[in-house]
């Protein structure tokens, strides 16, 4: 739905993260967020009733509202989608393995994309974007590489490890000390997002934990994936890597892993966690992709998730890229990644492994 007061919400984001500022620090609740950015009731209610319209119904509709009250998403078969939307193209493709999927035409220019699907037009005035409309439940796949928990770390000069890397950048830092903070505040908590389905293994964490004598820090919560899963599923390099690095920097802060799978964006990624109970405010993510891959419109809506986040209080680390500005071979061209170029979170850098 098109946001408001969004000026308003980036001065306040600024305002809240800035030490020089009154309101440094008093963050908002998603209750005064949603205050804010929403539309008023009766538009909601508005749009709402087009998507739920009795028109030949072929099968149930559900719309649900994100916790701003600022985005719907809806869920209901492609046929029931076509009567929403008469110009909406859909087509079925079938690999040679006989797998079907549902895609759908392209939304690249959303400003004319409404009248294309045929919204009416007094609908319009109330929509910013039509974002994934085929969304579809992907089966779970994950191609990644096994960490290998029988083969004994071998210390040389070549080995990447956490003190290796902060004599590397000249960091003075000895790690956090939080035995004497509250564990139940979300604050002294911290997150690791991963995207792909990537776990990381557990007891590759503890033995690089007792190997580098760094404290004995177990993840103390995982969402987006079951105990039972963790102990059955490949581990992933990078995944690890990254519960590694972030447990043996920050000592015994409690540490969540938050696992999302492949075919998710960034938006909803965002939106998930704004809505997840407890969250951590100290979030780490490695994956990234390119603004050439996104709509303006996915851009925006994802941004001002991220602006969103921060406005309660998350502080949001990403890599700028192991690629620098990624530039082409010719360097007259250059694909800037996402979501390090959104104003609302902190790229820290990037390093690339190449053996």
């Amino acid at each position: 739905l098109k946001p408001q007061n969004v000026e308003t919400l980036d001065r306040l984001f600024w305002q809240v993260s800035d030490p020089e500022s009154p309101l440094y620090g008093h963050f908002l609740t998603n209750e005064q967020i949603a205050d804010l950015i929403s539309l008023p009731e009766e538009d909601i209610q508005t749009v709402e009733d087009y998507l739920m319209k009795d028109n030949g119904q072929v099968c149930n509709v559900f719309v649900e509202r994100s916790i701003h009250k600022d985005i719907l998403n809806v869920y209901t078969c492609a046929g029931q989608a076509k009567l929403m939307f008469p110009n909406l193209q859909l087509a079925v493709y079938q690999n040679q393995s006989q797998r079907k999927v549902l895609r759908s035409a392209a939304l690249t220019d959303i400003a004319h994309n409404l009248q294309l699907l045929g919204v009416p037009t007094d609908i319009h005035q109330y929509i910013a974007a039509i974002h994934e409309v085929t969304d579809v439940p992907m089966p779970i796949f994950h191609v990644g590489s096994n960490v290998n928990t029988t083969i004994p770390w071998s210390k040389s000069d070549r080995e990447l490890t956490i003190k290796g890397m902060m004599d590397l950048f000249k960091v003075n830092y000895d790690g956090i000390d939080s035995s004497s903070m509250k564990v139940d505040d979300a604050q002294v908590r911290q997150a690791v997002v991963e995207m792909d389905r990537a776990w990381f293994s557990a007891k590759d964490l503890a033995m690089f934990q007792k190997e580098y004598s760094v404290a004995q820090n177990p993840i103390r919560k995982m969402l987006g994936v079951t105990e039972e899963e963790s102990t059955w599923i490949s581990a992933d390099y990078e995944a690890t890597l990254d519960i590694q690095t972030i447990t043996s920097i920050a000592g015994t802060v409690e540490t969540w892993d938050i696992v999302f799978t492949g075919d998710v964006s960034f938006l909803h990624i965002a939106e998930t966690l704004l809505k997840t109970e407890g969250l951590p405010k100290v979030i780490s993510q490695s994956w990234i992709g390119y603004e050439d891959d996104m709509t303006e419109s996915q851009v925006t809506a994802t941004s001002i998730g991220y602006m969103k986040l921060g406005l309660t209080g998350v502080s949001y680390f990403i890599p700028s890229g192991d690629t620098g500005p990624n530039m082409s071979a010719s360097c007259n061209s250059y694909d800037p990644q996402y979501p390090p170029t959104c104003p609302y979170i902190t790229a820290v850098g990037g390093m690339k492994v190449n053996d």
